[in-house]
């Protein structure tokens, strides 16, 4: 669902009555572009992967319902997802590289639960899953274009539980934990130099624990500022591999990952 507490705050200004009144109405939709450039190579060495991607992600809320109490709703929504990326590859003592190209669109549904909707404090729960379709290119030096076909779903479960330490400060704590699955499927190719690249699906688990903490100040003209922390520690068991007539290459990522995400959330008005 996002940062809902900075979209239904345009809604500051309306009496309690109008405001639960609109409550169980759409009133916002939402829109996030992501770009990202990633460079990794594998435990051993042997070869490594530089990626550029670009995403573009909307949506909003088609349905809301009073669950879990006075204070508790329950958001139902959908989202589609446009996604690019180009790739360069390398492998150690090869001289040559190879370039490839994806992109493709997904299609999804969320539902997220608030124990409190209007402060976003205590427990929440949220679920979404995606499904996509992407279309892919690879050319290796000196060899024609490849091109395929794949699949990905995604489905996440995820929860936590906010609180303010001190009562009259407006600091919040918000331990967090999730759990994905992810199963990819693509086509089997066959290069023109007759290597046969096969057993390229994935599926698995990942898994998230963190931590968010932020503090929110308002100011006399109304403008607001939130500045956030967030720690996480990924685990992905997922078992993506590739086999070239057989051979086959995987652990270009890590099992474990640690993140740390910093910013600042801003109404200037």
């Amino acid at each position: 669902l996002g940062e809902p507490q900075w979209i239904e705050g345009q809604n500051a200004g309306q009496s309690s009555a109008a405001s639960r009144q609109q409550g169980d109405k759409r009133s916002s939709a939402w829109l996030r572009v992501v770009g990202r450039v990633t460079d990794t190579d594998s435990a051993d060495g042997g070869f490594g992967v530089s990626t550029e991607n670009v995403l573009l992600h909307g949506g909003g809320d088609v349905a809301r319902w009073g669950v879990g109490g006075d204070a508790g709703r329950l958001h139902l929504g959908g989202m589609l997802g446009y996604g690019g990326s180009r790739t360069d590859a390398r492998a150690t003592g090869n001289p040559y590289t190879a370039k490839g190209k994806s992109e493709g669109w997904n299609l999804g549904a969320y539902a997220t639960w608030y124990q409190n909707d209007a402060d976003k404090l205590g427990w929440y729960a949220d679920v979404w899953g995606t499904y996509g379709w992407y279309k892919n290119t690879v050319d290796g030096q000196g060899l024609p274009s490849v091109r395929y076909d794949s699949t990905g779903l995604t489905l996440s479960g995820e929860t936590g539980y906010a609180f303010r330490p001190l009562k009259d400060s407006t600091w919040v704590i918000e331990p967090q934990a999730q759990l994905i699955y992810a199963k990819a499927d693509q086509d089997d190719v066959q290069e023109a130099n007759g290597t046969r690249i096969t057993s390229a699906e994935g599926s698995g688990w990942i898994s998230r624990l963190g931590v968010r903490t932020y503090g929110t100040w308002v100011g006399d003209d109304k403008m607001r500022a939130q500045p956030y922390l967030t720690l996480n520690w990924w685990r992905d068991n997922t078992d993506a591999a590739l086999a070239f007539n057989q051979v086959a290459i995987s652990g270009l990522y890590p099992k474990d990952r640690y993140e740390v995400k910093m910013g600042v959330n801003a109404d200037l008005a």
